[in-house]
């Protein structure tokens, strides 16, 4: 055993730039036809490996990945596969699998989400090759005698293979108990949640999860989602909501959705979901405050109708020069069997302010500009097919402004797509 971390430290000196960031998914494969329509919404997704963090960019491609989203269908299947993935440096993943199902049959409805990787080479020098085999993670949601999760994972083995000799096992790690490979990673058992109710389940796994000791970066290996819920009668819902969002001109995010709520594929079985911030600083004499981001949804096998909602109370620019109340975004969707029905009813531009004197919009006007301050923009809507989206007022601060930024306040996205269910 002294021989092999000898020999692994000397080969963690050789390699090099071990886990940095990878490129591109393969395309995805195409779903196979449905074969039987449900009363119940299933979704998953699942992908091979994903580096972020250290010196990787945030938000590194994904290997593999594959997502079936909100489908009351059993009987549906997507695929996608990698031949081999760059990781950075000498470190690279090999035939790396994604496959998503949905079933019924025998008394239980599932969604299931299986990912395999079956080579991950973390690094290769002319002292030789350190490599992890056959990882998987399967996730499953299903409902027989109730809603139930499972979710399972392993690995075929972790091995330094030395030019020339034959092949050193590593000790596979433990829930709890990883393994450091002097001088290149920590490999752990990836996290893993399980949630079930009366009307859904919910199950989440990464098979394992690689810490690079050179560049302080992460590697997820086969990662798997599945949901299940009932409660599909009539539509198929997807929205989101937030109070505000805001990007540096330029496209870099200064701020993400906040607080952002998600529709249920179901809705919400007539419960009213609400998610609350108090304060968010922008930048320096910037700060929103009283953000809110609400949701509804309720249905029948004649109705279905859904909400989301995003408020601001208070947005501050510029030490309170300019100054904005009671922004609120709302997309209503009703759908029944004659049709859709789509609205912006209740959203609100709320109350502007520069330097004590009222801003308002003009009939018919949808923008005002404070000449080397800001333009703002309200009611921007757009139409979907099965629903409608809206943002109450967007403000664009201008150059030599504190900081030049587009920020979006009362923001809401509603769709309802028909759902026949057997």
């Amino acid at each position: 055993m002294k021989k092999t971390i000898s020999t692994l430290a000397a080969f963690a000196l050789a390699a090099t730039g071990a886990l940095s960031a990878g490129a591109g998914a393969a395309d995805a494969a195409s779903a196979a036809p449905a074969k039987k329509r449900t009363g119940f919404a299933f979704s998953a997704s699942g992908f091979g490996t994903m580096v972020n963090g250290g010196q990787v960019p945030v938000g590194s491609g994904t290997s593999a990945y594959q997502a079936l989203g909100c489908t009351n269908k059993a009987g549906k299947s997507k695929r996608n596969f990698v031949a081999e993935e760059k990781l950075g440096g000498t470190a690279r993943a090999e035939n790396v699998t994604t496959r998503l199902t949905t079933l019924q049959r025998g008394g239980e409805t599932a969604s299931i989400s299986r990912a395999h990787v079956a080579r991950v080479i973390l690094a290769e020098s002319g002292l030789g090759r350190l490599q992890i085999t056959a990882v998987d993670s399967v996730s499953k949601a299903f409902h027989k005698n109730g809603f139930k999760t499972s979710t399972e994972t392993s690995i075929g083995g972790i091995t330094f293979k030395p030019i020339g000799e034959p092949a050193q096992n590593v000790r596979i790690p433990t829930p709890g108990q990883p393994v450091t490979v002097p001088g290149l990673a920590t490999i752990a058992i990836g996290d893993g949640h399980q949630r079930h109710t009366a009307s859904m389940a919910n199950a989440f796994a990464d098979g394992i999860i690689v810490k690079a000791i050179p560049s302080g970066s992460q590697i997820r290996i086969a990662n798997t989602r599945a949901k299940l819920e009932k409660g599909v009668e009539l539509g198929l819902m997807r929205g989101q909501s937030m109070a505000a969002r805001s990007s540096l001109v330029g496209g870099a995010v200064a701020i993400g959705k906040t607080p952002l709520s998600l529709m249920p594929c179901a809705g919400t079985a007539g419960k009213v979901g609400v998610k609350s911030v108090a304060t968010v600083p922008l930048a320096q004499g910037a700060e929103l405050r009283g953000l809110t981001s609400r949701q509804f949804g309720v249905q029948t096998h004649r109705k279905a109708t859904a909400y989301e909602f995003g408020r601001v109370g208070v947005a501050e620019f510029g030490q309170a020069d300019l100054l904005i109340r009671n922004v609120v975004g709302k997309a209503t969707v009703v759908r029944t069997l004659g049709g859709l029905n789509r609205s912006i009813k209740g959203t609100q531009v709320g109350e502007i302010e520069f330097q004590g004197q009222e801003q308002s919009f003009d009939p018919g006007q949808k923008t005002i500009e404070i000449p080397g301050v800001a333009v703002i923009t309200k009611n921007i809507v757009r139409r979907t097919r099965f629903g409608i989206n809206v943002i109450a007022l967007q403000v664009k601060l201008l150059d030599g402004t504190d900081v030049e930024s587009i920020i979006n306040l009362g923001e809401a996205r509603m769709a309802i797509r028909r759902a026949r269910v057997n």
